[in-house]
């Protein structure tokens, strides 16, 4: 009898499972960074909420197979954000399809329509199609006036996401345009110009019209930094009272007196200066140009200096270069420091895996009473340094007089005129042997980024490398404009972005291994499985003899 009815609990039970997941549901996410759970940080954006946001999708019903899977990620993303943002989060779905007043809502808010190919009964057709959202804030006491046309007239603020289509990111996109739409006043952060700094620029405008002659890659972070600040471009000379952060990215000239009393003080009130500093300037094709300046008298009030060395590391990236403009070569390249020592414990880098530094100088720094210093970014314990300068010898003068020994005579030198250090030539060839360059004595870590903050006073981002985030290597070291960001949340926004941004960069370098371990893995990979064909045979083979004794 229980037989009989057992079918009938079972079916019982599961639609009373599936009605009951209509009114509460929950998520298991077994990924390693949790990519598919919202974040304490955009519970916590959620949560301080200071009035109700609108979230409109603008999203067609039609669209390509290829693309369908996007929208399924969106809408099950938005449910999460729905269920912790309660009554404050008012979420929306549009098609501007044959709607004119939405199309024009989208336009205004600068989301596009797209042209999707599609794929069906063996054809390619092209299809319209909106994948993009907003995050608006409605005015609080907003009354319609017929003849205001704007569609953004009930609005105070907005932020746009235009084009929906890279969904690893789209938590930090939209927990960002949240956090921006909250925020009151939107953080201004400016680079400085005017001593031949790298520069902002778009990178369809950097492949369009090239480098300027300049020979040096500018920073395509505008579209990035706009998404969260109001970014701009300064000169030292303007004023600079409303500006929260400033970036002095590789300069190549000295900066006056009186401009560097001007970032002093700025700091001193409180705002935040991020110095990316060359001690040597290397070109794209890898050959030196000339020393910069040591920056002593920037850099003195933080106790900290820039070496005149250029680090090689064991710890390194591959460098990619080409042989007659035909082929393209990859090289382990020890000058492209791969740096893997970094601090935990600073919301900076505690969620990343690496930084690539090319041509990096090392730092140096004193303890201040007053200055409280953290190095964020170090070498590893193997390494090797270049020096960028080489001392004159003295004169010497030979003399020899009857039944004595040659004589030298060190000419001695005049304290009014010491020696001036001369520019040494560093070679950076990728092809060169780095064995004899890298020594393989154990030495202490050296510091290659450090975050400085006076008492009372903003903080300080020091790098002695300003390559880092240009237009390649942030492209092909995504972690490193990933520590350039992180810098400017936590400056102008807190850490609440960090975590979310480190979700998605998850990078796993094959280990240095020594010859030993080489050979021992090899080996084990040799002859561990004839080994385990030959034990499993052996065990069936007196399985076998041994079932034929019990039988007969």
């Amino acid at each position: 009898m229980l037989k009989f009815y057992r079918p009938w609990l079972v079916a019982f039970a599961l639609i009373l499972l599936n009605v009951l997941s209509l009114f509460w549901s929950y998520r298991l996410d077994f990924t390693e960074n949790q990519l598919y759970t919202l974040s304490k940080s955009t519970k916590q954006i959620l949560k301080d909420l200071k009035q109700p946001l609108e979230i409109k999708v603008f999203m067609s019903e039609k669209l390509p197979a290829q693309v369908v899977n996007i929208r399924q990620n969106i809408q099950d993303s938005l449910q999460e954000y729905q269920r912790f943002g309660g009554s404050k989060l008012k979420i929306s779905y549009i098609d501007p399809a044959g709607d004119e007043k939405m199309a024009n809502l989208a336009q205004y808010l600068s989301i596009p329509e797209l042209q999707l190919q599609s794929f069906e009964k063996d054809q390619t057709q092209v299809m319209k199609a909106y994948m993009g959202l907003a995050v608006l804030k409605p005015k609080k006491d907003y009354k319609a006036d017929p003849k205001d046309t704007n569609p953004l007239a009930p609005y105070d603020k907005h932020s746009s996401l235009p084009v929906l289509q890279n969904v690893s990111n789209f938590e930090y996109d939209l927990s960002a345009a949240i956090l921006k739409v909250n925020t009151e006043k939107a953080k201004k952060v400016a680079f400085v110009k005017g001593h031949g700094e790298h520069e902002l620029t778009m990178g369809q405008m950097q492949a369009m019209f090239g480098d300027k002659g300049n020979d040096r890659q500018d920073y395509d972070l505008e579209e990035t930094l706009n998404k969260n600040y109001e970014v701009q471009s300064v000169s030292l000379t303007d004023d600079l009272a409303e500006i929260d952060t400033l970036v002095l990215a590789g300069p190549q000239e000295e900066i006056p007196e009186e401009e560097l009393t001007k970032l002093h003080e700025f700091v001193k009130n409180g705002k935040n200066l991020v110095l990316l500093l060359d001690r040597m300037e290397v070109n794209q094709q890898m050959l030196p140009k000339r020393p910069n300046g040591d920056w002593e008298k920037l850099l003195s009030p933080w106790g900290i200096k820039i070496l005149p060395q250029i680090l090689l590391d064991k710890n390194h990236a591959q460098a990619s270069f080409s042989m007659g403009g035909f082929m393209t070569f990859s090289l382990p390249y020890p000058f492209w420091v791969r740096s893997t020592n970094l601090n935990q414990d600073n919301a900076i880098t505690a969620h990343l895996e690496n930084v690539v530094l090319p041509w990096v100088s090392p730092l140096q720094f004193e303890a201040k009473t007053d200055v409280k210093t953290e190095v964020l970014l170090s070498s590893s314990s193997y390494y090797a340094l270049e020096p960028m300068f080489e001392m004159p010898k003295a004169e010497e003068k030979k003399t020899e007089d009857a039944g004595e020994e040659p004589k030298t005579e060190v000419k001695p030198e005049t304290p009014a005129a010491p020696p001036v250090p001369q520019a040494r030539q560093i070679d950076f060839d990728p092809q060169q042997n780095f064995a004899s360059l890298l020594k393989a004595k154990e030495q202490k870590p050296l510091p290659l980024a450090i975050l400085a903050q006076e008492k009372n006073a903003g903080k300080v981002l020091v790098v002695g490398n300003s390559n880092f985030i240009n237009q390649s290597f942030a492209q092909q070291f995504p972690s490193n404009l990933a520590f350039f960001m992180n810098a400017m949340d936590v400056f102008n926004l807190g850490d609440q972005l960090v975590s979310i941004r480190a979700k998605n960069l998850i990078e796993r370098p094959i280990m240095d291994l020594s010859p030993v371990q080489k050979n021992l893995i090899r080996w084990s990979n040799i002859l561990f499985l004839p080994f385990l064909v030959l034990v499993y045979g052996g065990l069936r083979l007196f399985w076998r003899r041994t079932l034929k004794k019990q039988i007969s």
